[in-house]
């Protein structure tokens, strides 16, 4: 996680994960592998 990213928990298991510095898709592609392992914990 960056420091301008934002993670908030909506309710039981949903989230929503607010980006604002991604610019193009293969950034958002980036930052989900790089988020992958963290799936498992929630």
């Amino acid at each position: 996680m960056r420091s301008s990213d934002t993670v908030a928990r909506h309710g039981g298991d949903e989230f929503v994960i607010v980006l604002p510095d991604l610019t193009d898709e293969a950034g958002l592609i980036a930052w989900m592998e790089r988020a992958r392992p963290f799936r498992s914990r929630c």
